[in-house]
């Protein structure tokens, strides 16, 4: 692609309210950013996909995680004793202790991890008050409907709202979408890729800097109807000295998520490279913006 291919190269007997506590923390936290490792497009992996998913799969299987996890209560007691919690406005973390004597004996983290699901998911049940059929699967819920398309910002340029709704518009488009808005970048901006492969940076660097400048061409493509020309060379070795500013909501995205690759615990960018990857995607950034079409 552009200047050539390049090579791409819980812990067990945890106490149910330590797990909860950690169930808590992840649901509340904001997705993270998520880097494409899958070629066939350069979109971002789910960043909204949950980490844990409430979802009850029948009473064989609640009563086998019970049993494995050290509870001698069947799923039909199980439930009374959850029904009995909720009928009394008790938090599903005062009463999912009461199915178990002491502390419950985990044999690993994915046992704990899928009692956890089943168990959230017939709360979840509860508090919707449909019937609950304890002796076959519950149905998951619907998939919803893709976000919309973010429509089309200001001449001055897409406020934070803006960036949040484009973002996971990006994140919920279909494969046939997803290859859309990829050839459009690859084809029109063809220098600009050639510059990116010519900085030297490590595969990490490099990923990170074609996925997050692939995003914000994205960002600008999706609200601004004239679109953008080809980015020139000259223009990239200019550095992103341009008359005019990238908007502070695109600057501020790329600053986020350029923060999130640092901290990243498998593969963090070093802080040497974070510097020359955010020194990059900010010129690229600046010359996009100064790309856009005027009709």
């Amino acid at each position: 692609m552009g200047g050539g291919e390049r090579d791409r190269k819980e812990a067990p007997g945890c106490p149910v309210s330590k797990c909860l506590q950690q169930h808590n923390a992840k649901s509340s936290s904001h997705p993270g950013p998520g880097r494409a490792s899958d070629k066939v497009g350069l979109m971002p992996r789910p960043r909204s996909a949950p980490v844990f998913v409430h979802q009850f799969e029948g009473a064989e299987a609640l009563e086998a995680l019970l049993q494995a996890s050290g509870s001698s209560l069947s799923a039909t007691e199980a439930l009374e004793v959850l029904r009995e919690g909720y009928s009394q406005r008790r938090s599903v973390g005062e009463v999912i202790p009461k199915l178990f004597k002491g502390e419950p004996r985990f044999p690993d983290p994915a046992v704990a991890k899928q009692l956890f699901q089943n168990l959230l998911g017939l709360w979840d049940l509860l508090q919707s008050d449909r019937s609950i059929a304890l002796h076959a699967p519950q149905a998951s819920d619907q998939k919803p409907p893709p976000h919309p398309a973010p429509g089309s910002f200001a001449p001055n340029g897409p406020d934070r709202k803006y960036v949040e709704n484009a973002w996971r518009h990006l994140e919920d488009l279909d494969k046939r979408g997803r290859n859309r808005l990829q050839h459009s970048f690859e084809n029109r901006q063809d220098s600009l890729l050639g510059f990116l492969e010519e900085q030297g940076l490590s595969d990490a660097g490099f990923d990170c800097v074609e996925q997050l400048v692939f995003e914000l061409f994205c960002m600008i493509e999706l609200g601004w109807p004239p679109g953008t020309r080809p980015v020139l060379r000259s223009e990239l070795d200019q550095g992103g000295q341009f008359a005019e500013q990238a908007p502070a909501a695109l600057l501020e995205y790329a600053d986020e998520q350029l923060f999130e690759a640092e901290q990243d615990e498998e593969s963090p960018l070093a802080p040497d490279e974070a510097a020359e990857v955010r020194r990059i995607v900010t010129g690229c950034l600046r010359a996009l913006w100064a790309a856009r079409r005027t009709e």
